[in-house]
């Protein structure tokens, strides 16, 4: 399958599901309503098709760039208010982003971590260390898919060779990256932190002072 054809075919699935409500939680949480993100999801589809051209065989595809730094615009300027939740968005995205960046450097040195295919390693590993590191799921969303991106910027920067002749950032690899990290995030987030608010409050009521003191005995 050509580069950036799952892509496409993973927004189209997410369009379907949020027309017909499946992701509420994520659009209230990103103060966004459906034609929005519908906007979003479009641009990533039909954006890709352009791609700016720069001196030394530079090229930027819009779908691929734009769109997931758009997303992390409307964060910073509607979303959120917050200096203090700005800082803890910033750095998650940065730990995804320093994270890739090394095992997108390993995986093509060490033959051990080809027994994970990269377009399932890269956002396997965005979106574990967003939804762990983010509570809010458009945070986590748009601190996924602004790791990887700029991840998979940096890479091609710190191992370029004279005889590539260009460097494509936002391709259609990095979009196909990008749609799976998308459709992870928005199915794991709720389950992963239900599963940790229920085993937090199973703990304090385990060990709460005066669980084990019960009984008609100490009445």
């Amino acid at each position: 399958m050509n580069p950036g054809v799952e892509a496409n075919i993973i927004a189209i699935v997410l369009t379907i599901l949020i027309v017909t409500g499946w992701g509420e939680k994520a659009l209230y949480d990103a103060k966004m309503g459906v034609r929005t993100a519908l906007l979003f999801l479009i641009g990533f589809v039909f954006l890709s098709n352009w791609t700016l051209t720069f001196p030394a065989g530079v090229q930027i595809n819009l779908g691929g760039t734009l769109i997931p730094l758009g997303a992390s615009v409307w964060l910073l300027l509607i979303v959120s208010r917050n200096a203090g939740v700005r800082l803890q968005w910033a750095v998650g995205t940065l730990t995804v982003a320093s994270a890739l960046v090394i095992l997108m450097t390993l995986v093509p040195l060490d033959p051990a971590f080809f027994l994970v295919d990269s377009e399932i390693l890269f956002p396997a590993s965005a979106v574990i260390l967003a939804v762990c590191s983010l509570r809010r799921p458009f945070y986590a969303l748009t601190a996924a898919v602004t790791g990887l991106l700029l991840a998979a910027s940096i890479d091609p920067l710190l191992n370029w060779e004279p005889e590539w002749g260009e460097a494509v950032f936002g391709g259609g690899e990095v979009r196909d990256l990008l749609a799976y990290t998308m459709l992870g995030v928005l199915v794991s987030h709720g389950p992963y932190h239900a599963t940790v608010r229920f085993v937090m409050r199973t703990i304090k009521a385990i060990f709460r002072p005066g669980h084990q003191e019960g009984g008609p005995e100490h009445a």
